[in-house]
């Protein structure tokens, strides 16, 4: 999103909530998934539980990731999805989605 003021033109910086979005010094994770006990994020090497918020959501970062890293999640009853708000699927829909850090772009 970009307007122009006085002193040129302005950039808004929009974050998403959902999906994998780069953090500080990895990325962090948020899927929605009401109903459900525990939600693991899948990565090649290992599986990390995320963090219930309370209203459906569950969410976490992960430190060291770099753009293009393959992830999924594993729901409570064994189902592995890719991210329904992916930003990459480099395999198809129903392959593990890929990390992507959109500043790259700007």
């Amino acid at each position: 999103m970009t307007s122009a003021t006085a002193s040129g033109p302005h950039i808004t910086r929009w974050t998403p909530q959902l999906g994998a979005w780069p953090d500080a010094d990895g990325f962090r994770f948020k899927v929605w998934t009401p109903g459900r006990d525990s939600v693991k994020l899948q990565l090649a090497t290992r599986r990390v539980t995320l963090d219930s918020t309370g209203d459906g959501t569950f969410t976490t970062t992960v430190a060291g990731l770099e753009p293009g890293t393959r992830y999924g999640y594993v729901l409570d009853d064994g189902t592995a999805l890719p991210d329904p708000a992916s930003r990459y699927q480099p395999d198809g829909v129903h392959a593990l989605s890929a990390t992507v850090d959109p500043r790259a772009f700007i």
